[in-house]
């Protein structure tokens, strides 16, 4: 009876050496983060004195020191960085994270998720430490800013059903004061279509204020693109026209 309960004491024992330092990870220690010292585990030892990523609190992979991985954002962190490694282990990334979000980066939305510098022109730009730049497609709105200009949804919004359009075209974009619109996939697959109105006299060459309101289901891709036809009911190439404006489901 003595020997079956000293056995059971040896298996309890193990289980819990096992659970503590196999699956719980490292010994007890005071971690450094972005919000400084930061207890893992039940550390015997006092908070550290010296001061909490001094030299790995901004990002730049170039600056990284030995002791500094780059991390993805995170709840504490609001763009990749520099920082320690038990804190980006502490999260489940390792030290290849971002070389492998870097050889993945193909386009401006693919970049600025990547946590890297994002110039404020417009188009926005985004550059990649190995000096790779992506602009923001924001469709063909500045080669028809002089014939029209949308206020609503603005290129890359984020849009549902009913998407509200609003803006202003030259008087010559209608006829008979509306002009077709339609939302199509990234695919150009035809998602919703419909007809925007002028909103005053459209019988001029100044710029008329119009509205539309398109409906749609819900859809399995992830942007797509709204266009503003220019009527034309002469239906001649030559008189043809449109606004592209990307757009993100």
């Amino acid at each position: 009876m003595i020997k079956k309960f000293f056995i059971i004491i040896v298996i309890i024992i193990v289980a819990w050496l096992f659970l503590r330092f196999v699956v719980g990870g490292p010994e007890d220690a005071w971690l450094c983060t972005t919000d400084g010292w930061v207890k893992h585990g039940a550390p015997s030892s006092p908070m550290p004195t010296e001061q909490c990523l001094k030299e790995c609190a901004l990002f730049n992979p170039d600056n990284c020191h030995d002791e500094c991985v780059v991390c993805p954002p995170c709840s504490a962190c609001s763009s990749i960085s520099c920082q320690t490694q038990e804190f980006c282990g502490s999260m489940g990334i390792d030290k290849t994270w971002y070389e492998n979000i870097q050889n993945q980066i193909s386009s401006f939305s693919d970049c600025a998720a990547a946590g890297n510098a994002v110039m404020e022109s417009y188009p926005r730009k985004c550059q990649t430490p190995d000096g790779q730049q992506f602009t923001e497609d924001i469709g063909n709105e500045l080669e028809k800013i002089d014939l029209i200009r949308i206020n609503n949804p603005r290129p890359n919004q984020k849009v549902s059903s009913p998407i509200k359009i609003e803006g202003e075209a030259r008087g010559y974009w209608f006829f008979e004061a509306d002009f077709p619109i339609k939302l199509v996939d990234d695919h150009g697959n035809l998602i919703s279509q419909g007809i925007a109105n002028a909103q005053g006299e459209w019988m001029t060459e100044d710029f008329v204020p119009f509205t539309a309101e398109l409906e749609f289901f819900d859809v399995s891709a992830s942007n797509g693109r709204l266009i503003l036809e220019k009527d034309n009911p002469s239906d001649l190439p030559e008189n043809a026209d449109q606004l592209i404006i990307p757009v993100d489901f």
